[in-house]
């Protein structure tokens, strides 16, 4: 009884600290490519037409002129035109994410990790988050990492089943699976690599087995290939780059999966540390994470294992594979041999942070167990005050983002709502000029339901075209210099 109670006080505070942790992700906007995907209902009903069909259109540009498969567009689309509430899209996008650690823990426990190292490695991952100032996976981009995440665990779970029961059937729907979510993006093929060294441990119809691994990736490939011969356009970032530059830029993408990594590199020019310090002292919830962090960490290193010597290589491939192979897949790609810099790291820095938490664990656990005690100590201090200080960055940073995508968005519906285009009729003309592209007439129809016509619109450029009406009045919308950036409309004839 008395160990169980235990166990329930440490998950309550596992909450608490999550719940705080992931506050700087919760209260954001639209960033990034949310900013234009989350004005999905406007777009399809300004434009009289159906979600299929624009998404079916978005996946035959990729086809056809890029010659990549990006298959998730009907998924990622539909969400965004069923949930326009940004705190809900945000909330569902953390409870997805909090879906895919679950899946990495039962993942982790069914490869035979201790319930110690487990919670060490849940104590490490949350840190690891940093918002950057390019894109986010967490914080942006809602529910695609995740729901990749989530189709990758899933297909090593149904390995894991394949490993312990030996029917193919399971090793099958593992390799089909992964193989679906490489079609909606590529990063997933980490699951080869760990799944031919699954197959190749296992000793028993090494060959078949591998067939069946490696067929519907190869598969995969030689369309891909095959399109990619008869694009009509070149998209830089599934373009293979110099072999000259692979090196440095496998180590940008790989050092951005470490802790404080952007804040080393880019941060700090923002906040000097002695500012980001003092602000974190100041802070309640700062203070609540380090405490929280503390207790949940001493407790959880005194729990005792149940077995003293579990298997750890099947967790140290996983994780081996998560933190070091994408990377490799970045690092091969034009586009972000020139375009990553040092602290800066591409979305598929999601799957690094869960490689680098695995493998912390394990070393502390290992640690632990060996009882070097002072060595675990002073990782542990370090990790108290990294996480209160990486937690202030982040809400600095989710602040500061907040004010390049979400303000001006939400200033000018608030506009909208009080009037601001009452006398523009649909398809008048109304030039938005020196304005970033979420503003739009997507944005004006989702808002008020008014059509009009905008002048090189790039929302929409390539994708449809709004002609004005014979007789459109023009007017140029435009935005103040003075405190509080009032929206204007001016007429122009």
């Amino acid at each position: 009884m008395e160990g169980k109670i235990k166990r329930i006080m440490w998950a309550v505070g596992l909450t608490m600290l999550v719940v705080i942790m992931l506050v700087p992700y919760a209260k954001n906007g639209f960033w990034f490519d949310d900013t234009l995907n989350s004005q999905t209902w406007g777009m399809v009903n300004r434009f009289d037409t159906t979600l299929w069909s624009f998404s079916v259109r978005v996946i035959r540009a990729w086809l056809v002129d890029y010659g990549r498969f990006i298959l998730c567009w009907p998924a990622i689309y539909g969400f965004f035109y069923l949930v326009r509430d940004v705190l809900a899209v945000r909330l569902i996008d953390i409870g997805l994410l909090i879906t895919h650690i679950a899946l990495t823990v039962w993942l982790l426990r069914r490869l035979h990790m201790q319930w110690r190292t487990v919670g060490i490695f849940l104590l490490l991952l949350f840190p690891l988050f940093q918002i950057r100032d390019t894109e986010d996976p967490i914080a942006a981009f809602a529910t695609f990492s995740q729901m990749l995440a989530i189709a990758l665990t899933v297909s090593l779970l149904l390995l894991q089943k394949w490993r312990e029961t030996g029917a193919i059937g399971w090793l099958l729907v593992s390799s089909l699976l992964a193989t679906i979510s490489m079609m909606c993006y590529e990063i997933n093929s980490i699951y080869v690599p760990i799944a031919l060294l699954a197959v190749y441990v296992a000793r028993r119809k090494v060959v078949c087995n591998a067939i069946v691994v490696l067929l519907p990736f190869a598969c995969f490939v030689a369309a891909s290939l095959v399109l990619k011969h008869g694009a009509t356009k070149i998209y830089e970032g599934s373009k293979f780059g110099t072999v000259a530059a692979i090196p440095v830029t496998y180590l940008k993408q790989l050092f951005a999966a470490l802790p404080g990594s952007f804040y080393v590199m880019i941060g700090r020019n923002e906040i000097p540390i002695t500012d980001l310090l003092r602000s974190a002292a100041g802070s309640g919830l700062a203070w609540a994470i380090a405490i929280l962090w503390a207790a949940l960490f001493i407790a959880v290193s005194r729990t005792t294992l149940s077995v003293r010597d579990w298997p750890r290589s099947a967790a140290l491939v996983v994780a081996s594979s998560l933190l070091l192979v994408p990377p490799a897949l970045i690092a091969m790609s034009a586009k972000y041999q020139v375009y990553l810099s040092w602290g800066a790291g591409h979305i598929p820095v999601y799957y690094e942070y869960f490689g680098l938490a695995i493998l912390g664990a394990i070393a502390i656990d290992y640690l632990i167990s060996k009882r070097v005690s002072w060595f675990v100590g002073l990782v542990a201090i370090a990790f108290i005050v990294y996480a209160s200080l990486n937690w202030e960055m982040n809400m600095h940073q989710s602040s500061r983002l907040d004010a390049e995508f979400r303000e001006p968005r939400d200033s000018l519906v608030a506009a909208l709502h009080n009037g601001l285009l009452d006398g523009v009729r649909d398809e008048d003309i109304v030039r938005i000029e020196n304005q970033p592209i979420f503003i739009n007439g997507n944005l004006i129809y989702q808002t008020i339901r008014k059509n009009v016509s905008i002048p090189n619109e790039l929302a929409i450029a390539g994708w449809f075209e709004n002609a004005p009406r014979s007789d459109a009045h023009e007017f140029r919308l435009v935005r103040s210099d003075s405190p509080g950036h009032p929206w204007a409309l001016i007429p122009v004839r």
